[in-house]
């Protein structure tokens, strides 16, 4: 479509750019890097059920019960309890911030269901050598116990 002149045609995909013939990745590719990983890990080292981002995508479009998508769901063995996964790879505030902790707390309470499974709590995983757009390191795990006790 590009070709044809269509100079805002989009994928649906963002699989990165070309710029001056060199690939930029996208923004995001190391919250997919970190999720992939985990999950993959989870489902193949653990042994865990696990559901993916895009399958809970493709779910909750249908449905539309779910607040804040998680980066992926796993089943635990031992409690049969489902967990949902969000990676941290950014700074978060305001609104995002928000959401990430009002899902906490509802799966803490029994009160969040995400494609159809009850879920139990939420972890969390970020790098720890993770900094921001201004170069400062992000200590993810203070960030999040603070704004929840802020909530």
């Amino acid at each position: 479509m590009l070709d044809a002149g269509f100079d805002d045609a989009k994928t649906g995909k963002d699989i990165g750019a070309i710029d001056n013939e060199k690939w930029i990745p996208p923004n995001d590719w190391k919250h997919h890097v970190i999720a992939t990983s985990l999950l993959t890990r989870l489902r193949y080292d653990y042994l865990r059920e696990i559901v993916t981002e895009y399958d809970i995508k493709r779910f909750n479009s249908r449905e539309r019960i779910c607040d804040k998508m998680p980066d992926g769901l796993y089943r635990d063995i031992e409690t049969k309890k489902w967990i949902a996964v969000e990676i941290e790879s950014a700074r978060k505030t305001g609104p995002e911030m928000k959401r990430l902790i009002k899902s906490i707390i509802a799966a803490s309470a029994g009160k969040r269901i995400v494609s159809g499974k009850q879920i139990d709590c939420v972890a969390i995983a970020y790098d720890r050598a993770a900094s921001d757009e201004r170069g400062y390191t992000l200590d993810h795990r203070k960030r999040v116990i603070n704004a929840i006790k802020k909530e």
